[in-house]
């Protein structure tokens, strides 16, 4: 069954990732880059790597990306606003959304006993969610209080470059 999971993701992967590079619209590309975070999230999962996955869907499908669309939607204000979409995409993503919304029904169902079973506790020689927090909020705060004041700065350069623009 994981041999199966895994070529399924696999293939979404790889089918996103060719989507984005040949796509023409930005923002279709930045969404394309999203299913591909989820499907690596998903393969991280597979191997037995939660953190991992959830540190993929909270940062990079989610943080990073809305930053990205933002900042695309922010520079390229005459791009489609969604009128005239074909039938087909409609179709297409009633579909998807309906099939995510099943794996994950799925996915929650299967999942209560992890879930209801409290923190596991690392196995020996590993690092734990808990251990990187607080490394990460006591050892490392000023680095990463760096990296978000970095991340402000670009997102507010590019509200400046835009209002140049319109």
């Amino acid at each position: 069954m994981e041999f199966i999971l895994f070529l399924i993701f696999s293939f979404i992967c790889i089918a996103a990732v060719l989507n984005m590079l040949f796509q023409k619209e930005s923002v279709y590309c930045a969404l394309s880059l999203v299913v591909c975070m989820a499907s690596l999230a998903c393969l991280y999962l597979l191997l037995q790597a939660p953190f991992a996955a959830a540190i993929q869907i909270i940062i990079y499908a989610g943080a990073v990306m809305v930053l990205f669309l933002f900042v695309i939607m922010l520079l390229d204000p005459r791009s489609d606003s969604g009128s005239g979409r074909p039938r087909r995409m409609l179709f297409l993503a009633t579909v998807l959304g309906i099939s995510l919304f099943a794996a994950l029904a799925v996915f929650l169902s299967r999942s209560q006993s992890f879930l209801n079973s409290g923190h596991p506790k690392p196995a020996a020689g590993q690092i734990g969610a808990v251990e990187v927090g607080l490394a990460l909020f006591h050892r490392y705060l000023i680095p990463l209080e760096a990296v978000g004041i970095l991340i402000l700065m670009a997102t507010l350069g590019a509200v400046l470059l835009a209002k140049k623009k319109i």
